[in-house]
């Protein structure tokens, strides 16, 4: 039988999103509303359902709002499959999709993101909000959210309501847990128009190419978007968490600095997906700078650097023929006879630079 309160998955909307918003729609608390839909024995929250979740959970909200079964399994970020990335793993590491860091149903990791002004718009969580490239609200062009402001805590809007027995929600899940502040009233991040600008014009031709699944590289042609999601992933790596491009990184820092010039990401958080919205900022901020004029900057600067094919292609278990090919063709070196000659690069140039040297150049970033 059909819910009378039967609400559909918004645009681009999480199924933990959606399961929220039916609950507080029918009245009864999240959890007892799992426990009367689902069975008391089907354990939800204690898992990344938007990652991975049972057919039989997708079925019976499909049946009982009267949604196409196809809808219902685009809430989950596994419908990015082929877009994106290639295959998707429920139960380990995926290419940009960020962690939650569940622990007692609780979110410990800043996975989540939002847009305050989209929040007041529509109250709902959108997909694009879980993934790492995604650090710019493209309709009002201002940076992502990853934690309340006021206690610093990662979103768990579906925790609201607990602790509180006596009290059934029916505002909007737009409220911190720890704390109830009004996630809609985030102040804006400040940080450096260019930064935006260069970010926003990525992130719409990247966004753009997993729509439609196909992206023209230049040089090469049309590909498949989640091959060239692929590239860009190594990439934004190279930029801050690889261990082997230290070089690349501090040049980065040097020539184009954002906030602290003189600091490298923290190699405390070995991948992308993990860092916070600031060092996504900058992670995505030279990505965009190495791939707008493909290939020309970026062989520029690796030349540069002396990062050649060893550190370009580490840790990758497929390398995409377009990133292959601009790398074999431009940066390939069987063995190092520079060595021998030159001797190792001087990685002080970049390494030892003082914070006070940099300031004469460079005044902008983060506020």
């Amino acid at each position: 039988m059909i819910w009378s309160i039967h609400l559909k998955p918004q645009e681009d909307e999480l199924l933990s999103s959606w399961i929220v918003r039916l609950a507080i729609a029918h009245g009864i608390k999240v959890h007892t509303f799992c426990s009367l839909v689902f069975g008391s024995k089907k354990q939800i929250w204690n898992r990344d359902i938007d990652r991975t979740t049972d057919k039989e959970v997708l079925e019976t909200l499909s049946h009982k709002t009267a949604t196409p079964f196809c809808q219902t399994q685009e809430t989950l970020l596994s419908s990015y499959e082929g877009r994106l990335f290639e295959s998707h793993n429920p139960y380990g590491n995926t290419p940009y999709i960020m962690p939650l860091g569940i622990y007692h149903r609780i979110h410990r990791e800043k996975g989540l993101q939002f847009c305050p002004e989209c929040l007041k718009e529509s109250p709902h969580y959108r997909k694009q909000w879980r993934l790492s490239c995604a650090v710019v609200c493209i309709k009002h062009q201002r940076l992502l959210n990853d934690c309340c402001p006021k206690c610093r805590a990662p979103v768990n809007f579906h925790r609201n309501e607990l602790g509180k027995k006596e009290i059934v929600y029916d505002r909007p899940p737009v409220y911190c847990y720890q704390c109830q502040f009004d996630l809609r009233e985030s102040n804006q991040i400040q940080v450096d128009q260019k930064l935006i600008e260069k970010i926003l014009s990525f992130q719409k031709y990247f966004f753009d190419a997993t729509q439609k699944g196909w992206i023209e590289v230049n040089g090469q042609g049309p590909i498949y978007s989640h091959l060239y999601a692929m590239g860009v992933s190594q990439i934004s790596r190279l930029c801050s968490t690889s261990l082997r491009s230290s070089k690349l990184q501090f040049y980065l820092q040097y020539h184009f600095p954002v906030r602290k010039p003189n600091s490298v990401i923290s190699p405390s958080k070995p991948t992308v997906e993990s860092l916070d919205i600031s060092d996504r900022a900058k992670t995505y901020y030279w990505t965009a700078l190495l791939i707008e004029d493909w290939p020309t900057t970026f062989l520029k600067i690796c030349q540069e650097t002396r990062t050649y094919s060893s550190i370009l292609f580490s840790d990758m278990k497929s390398i995409p023929y377009w990133y292959f090919k601009v790398v074999q063709e431009n940066l390939y070196i069987l063995y190092a006879p520079w060595k021998k000659h030159w001797g190792l690069p001087n990685l002080n140039s970049y390494k030892n630079l003082s914070l006070s040297k940099i300031k004469k150049h460079h005044t902008s970033g983060f506020g």
